[in-house]
């Protein structure tokens, strides 16, 4: 990882020019593998690290304070197109800078945040992918209170910083309904992962760590015996008990297509929102049976992919 000052140097004394992409997200340090699924998905869109392309990450993890500064770095660095995560960094960087294209990789409501003037035609220097994730918050509390309907205190897993793009209540509303207490568990590192949920008594988890995050806090759940619904069902793939929302880092992919057609020379605010079509539902039945919960049959026949 390099700092964004430390970017604006390097490229300053570039010999060869390139196209270049800054990544503006938070990230854990258990996250290498997302890095270089993003390179290999530029390179698949004629995108080569090295060759006639550069992406530099700047982690935006534990700097949610300093966003402003954050940002005005990575735009003084003068990229050809960054790419931010979440709506708080996306908001920084628009704040920074209304001409270097940007392209958000998981914002839920881009219109009603303010980024862009429709999903049809974004306008300015903004497009990006949408990810539908606030709408099927509480869709994710009714999946996990259909597997676990004894359970009342839920563990709310989550990166520090996380409320800068969805508010707690948006957590906390769906879950009341429901009869549910949340109890946040902030992860900084993934190995903290059991101890915050031990910590909080957690009888399920809602897990909001993202896609690398959420395989990475699986086995921790697993041993426990905690069942825990994600969003992306690379968690549940790796053992996790089930997820709705998207195919894994389906969002970032998305994304960083649109990336691609910017660095070819398009318009971002011409580039339509690309939009998830609709969510995949998918349950682990040997994660089930291994932690005592009995998985509805009515569950199983809504199931897009079921884990036997």
């Amino acid at each position: 990882m390099m700092t964004a000052a430390a970017i604006a140097s390097r490229w300053a004394t570039a010999a060869e020019p390139m196209r270049r992409a800054v990544v503006f997200t938070a990230l854990l340090p258990g996250d290498v593998g997302v890095v270089k699924h993003w390179r290999d998905r530029f390179a698949a869109r004629g995108w080569v690290e090295g060759r006639n392309f550069r992406m530099e990450v700047v982690n935006a993890l534990g700097r949610e304070r300093e966003l402003e500064q954050a940002a005005h770095e990575v735009v003084a660095s003068r990229p050809d197109v960054i790419l931010t995560g979440g709506l708080g960094n996306t908001r920084a960087m628009r704040a920074a800078t209304r001409t270097i294209p940007i392209v958000f990789m998981e914002v839920s409501d881009p219109v009603a945040s303010g980024l862009v003037s429709t999903l049809r035609a974004p306008g300015g220097n903004v497009t990006g992918a949408t990810s539908r994730y606030a709408e099927l918050i509480g869709k994710r509390f009714e999946l996990l209170h259909e597997l676990a309907p004894a359970a009342r205190r839920v563990g709310l897993l989550m990166r520090e910083g996380s409320f800068g793009a969805y508010p707690r209540e948006a957590f906390a509303h769906p879950a009341a309904r429901l009869g549910l207490a949340l109890h946040d568990v902030v992860i900084t590192d993934i190995a903290q992962a059991r101890a915050g949920v031990e910590g909080a008594r957690a009888e399920a988890c809602y897990c909001f760590l993202g896609g690398i995050g959420s395989e990475a806090v699986v086995p921790a759940l697993q041993d426990l015996k905690v069942p825990a619904v994600y969003a992306h069902h690379k968690a549940v793939e790796k053992g996790g008990l089930a997820s709705l929302g998207e195919w894994w880092l389906e969002p970032e992919e998305r994304a960083i297509d649109l990336a691609a057609k910017v660095l070819s020379g398009q318009n971002p605010g011409m580039l339509p929102i690309d939009q998830l079509s609709r969510p995949w539902l998918a349950v682990n039945l040997r994660t089930a049976a291994a932690i005592g919960v009995v998985v509805p049959g009515s569950l199983l026949v809504r199931a897009n992919e079921v884990f036997r």
